[in-house]
């Protein structure tokens, strides 16, 4: 049996939240989102939220296994045109 995982929009998500997989963030665009975790957990914890990264987010990278994610909404339009 598949069990479906919620969808998180960024109002839902705050630092310290526990995530299963980062397929989670899907729908959470232009944001940086450092979900980090120590070799032996089996969920993601998320480490920093910002529009940009910073010392913090870097310090992250250092201590931990980390998945940075950030999904550009550039990718989300479809069918572009342009007239010349």
């Amino acid at each position: 049996m598949t069990t479906s995982k919620k969808m998180y929009n960024l109002s839902d998500i705050h630092v310290g939240m526990k995530i299963q997989d980062r397929s989670q963030l899907d729908n959470i665009f232009d944001t940086w989102i450092i979900l980090y975790k120590k070799s032996k957990e089996e969920d993601y914890t998320i480490g920093f939220i910002g529009k940009h990264t910073t010392v913090e987010s870097d310090n992250l990278l250092k201590d931990y296994i980390t998945c940075p994610i950030y999904n550009d909404s550039i990718n989300t339009t479809e069918d572009i045109y342009y007239e010349e």
